[in-house]
């Protein structure tokens, strides 16, 4: 960058700002306004090179200013897609003008594809990367000085923990280079634009470089965007993930046989890539990992614990949560606070292997009908196999993942919240219903005046039902976990008090009477928030006590 800066004539004869940086400066402001669009930033050009001094070279439109730093940007693939997302066009499929597996047409008229799916490869960033000595010294540094001795037990990041050091070790995958590339892996869908407006699901592939120190570790510019997958049809999700990451996948076994230069130590090495993390949510580790996830009769990636239907809130429950206790626990004596009204004497559900699971996939993939394929996943919790577990020969899904904590937090927290405001469907007649089939909360049950109507009922109604059906909570008994309207009153009193740090997007205010106007990352804020608040105060009496 420095070579180009040097190299690119100035702006003006008069001024010491180069074309090269102008450019860069203004393509930056760019991209920070998503809502701008070329034509827009053609004005800006051309009302800049008016007010600059005649005789500058400051481009007048986009295209023109484009071709300045064309040269430097990450080059881009474009791969065109099957309409159903069976398949990426490349390799042995590079000029197949039909879908092999569902028979779709490659283009719709004169070669134009149908879908299409940019990438950005990984390799030419690590090589300006570790081509730059400032960058490669901190990727192989691994948060601290080359060299620098133990962290005397405490792990204050992935670098203090025993899986990083183990993946550094001499019989590690990295075999004791701390040039390794080692990655995480973030995926998810999102939607551009307001959900009032439309919907709309693409899903960015997004890699953090473990390697760098935490401090700048997913910083903006630090974070490596190597794909966005498409949305389908009317902005649906992608009905498959595996070719694209397949892309990916590919990607990163041929780089673990290349040769990069390390400006640091000035000599070329063997590098060597791997994704360590994958941190997903749930509905991405179904996805990506092919598995039945939330909601089904094996929810859990990590245990084998079974759901159980409930038929009065139409779906799949996961009690007997007390087995995840010690045994010695107080709760699991609890007889009355309980469904089963019993002494929880049982284990913790038995832990999943990845072994286990390649086994429970390829019982999916070998299955003789689709009915047999159906009871296997929902025994199993496992439908086909997914290229992550095909091609990579050191993956472990069971190792690599971890629960999605945010989500789980936040909308736990969401739903308690709405169940004590009195607020469906957390809190309803099916939920009411629920309570007196487990002999719970009698004076809650709802009379024979209120009726449940069916899912098939709320379907053909729409909204004028839903609405109805909200209406009806109102009617219900009080129950014991709900708020009276002069403690919602209250609560809300107290959640303005909710001070942030500064500078959060995040804005108190009163979340049990308007509990839809927070999404997940704000409810996280409000149990954190909660959480150190009550932290402080434990800690101020602790010490007036001592005082």
């Amino acid at each position: 960058m420095a070579e180009a800066i040097a190299e690119s004539p100035p702006l003006h004869c008069s001024l010491k700002t180069t074309l090269f940086e102008t450019i860069v400066y203004l393509f930056d402001w760019f991209s920070s306004h998503p809502s701008l669009s070329k034509k827009a930033f053609s004005k800006n050009l051309q009302l800049w090179h008016s007010i600059l001094p005649e005789g500058n070279i400051l481009p007048t439109s986009y295209q023109e200013a484009y071709k300045v730093i064309r040269p430097y940007l990450v080059p881009e693939i474009v791969f065109h897609v099957c309409i159903n997302d069976c398949i990426l066009y490349r390799g042995e499929l590079k000029d197949s003008v039909v879908c092999p597996k569902c028979n779709e047409p490659r283009f719709r008229v004169q070669n134009i594809p149908k879908r299409t799916f940019h990438y950005l490869p990984l390799g030419p960033r690590l090589i300006r990367s570790y081509g730059t000595e400032e960058i490669s010294c901190l990727l192989q540094g691994h948060g601290g000085e080359i060299g620098e001795v133990s962290n005397r037990g405490i792990m204050r990041d992935i670098h203090d923990s025993p899986k990083w050091k183990h993946s550094f070790s001499v019989n590690g995958t990295f075999k004791g280079d701390p040039r390794g590339v080692a990655l995480s892996l973030c995926l998810d869908g999102l939607n551009p634009w307001s959900k009032n407006k439309c919907n709309y699901s693409m899903w960015p592939i997004v890699l953090a470089q473990l390697n760098l120190p935490r401090n700048v570790r997913y910083h903006f510019a630090n974070l490596l965007l190597v794909g966005i997958i498409p949305s389908q049809a009317q902005g649906k999700e992608p009905k498959h993930l595996d070719p694209f990451l397949e892309v990916l996948v590919d990607e990163i076994i041929f780089l673990s046989s290349c040769k990069l230069y390390d400006a640091y130590r000035k000599a070329p090495f063997q590098v060597k890539v791997e994704i360590m993390i994958y941190v997903l949510d749930y509905q991405g580790l179904g996805k990506v990992f092919s598995l039945t996830a939330t909601g089904s009769y094996r929810g859990c990636g990590w245990c084998l614990q079974k759901g159980k239907y409930c038929k009065h809130l139409s779906k799949v429950v996961y009690p007997g949560n007390r087995r995840f206790l010690p045994t010695d626990h107080s709760l699991r004596k609890d007889r009355h606070n309980f469904p089963e009204h019993l002494e929880e004497a049982r284990e913790r559900p038995p832990s999943r292997s990845f072994h286990q699971d390649v086994c429970f996939h390829k019982a999916h993939d070998n299955a003789k009908n689709n009915a047999q394929s159906s009871r296997i996943a929902t025994g199993t919790g496992c439908r086909n196999m997914y290229v992550l577990a095909k091609k990579n020969p050191t993956f472990d899904r069971v190792v690599q993942t971890v629960p999605d904590a945010m989500h789980t937090i936040a909308v736990q927290i969401k739903h308690l919240v709405k169940c004590i405001a009195g607020k469906a469907p957390e809190d309803s007649v099916a939920v009411r219903m629920q309570e007196k089939s487990l002999g719970r909360f009698k004076s809650s049950w709802p009379s024979a005046a209120h009726s449940l109507p069916s899912s098939q009922d709320d379907s053909r109604r729409g909204r004028k039902n839903k609405k109805k059906a909200k209406e009806g909570t109102t009617s219900l008994p009080n129950a014991p976990f709900g708020l009276t309207k002069k403690q919602m009153e209250e609560a809300d009193k107290r959640a303005k008090q909710i001070r942030v740090p500064v500078g959060d997007q995040f804005c108190p205010g009163p979340i049990f009477s308007r509990i839809s106007r927070l999404n997940s990352h704000e409810w996280k804020e409000v149990i954190i928030t909660y959480n150190c608040t009550c932290a402080t105060i434990l800690i101020n009496l602790s010490f007036q006590q001592k005082i």
